[in-house]
């Protein structure tokens, strides 16, 4: 039978996990530019809906903000099955 988790126990590994999301996210911003997201992210194809699904996983978003997100992304040209992929991940993953 598995160990009931304290709350002291829980709050450790929350801190810990949101930590390494925290780094991720940080890196992604650091060394990739604003100009290149669009770039990668304009044409239908697999791998541009994988980059914007590796890019909505360590977003932590709630829903209205991954709303917002995308409705940029759509302006910045990106691709309807990248915004799609990006809504999904972001969501899942979100705060909510």
């Amino acid at each position: 039978m598995p160990q009931p988790v304290t709350c002291l126990e829980f709050l450790s590994f929350a801190r810990a996990h949101a930590a390494a999301w925290t780094v991720l996210v940080g890196l992604i911003h650091v060394f990739i530019s604003r100009d290149a997201v669009p770039k990668y992210l304009h044409q239908d194809s697999l791998k541009s809906v994988s980059l914007s699904a590796a890019f909505g996983v360590p977003i932590a978003l709630c829903r209205c903000s991954a709303v917002v997100c995308v409705a940029e992304m759509l302006c910045k040209r990106s691709a309807r099955s990248a915004c799609m992929s990006f809504l999904i991940t972001a969501h899942e993953t979100g705060a909510d």
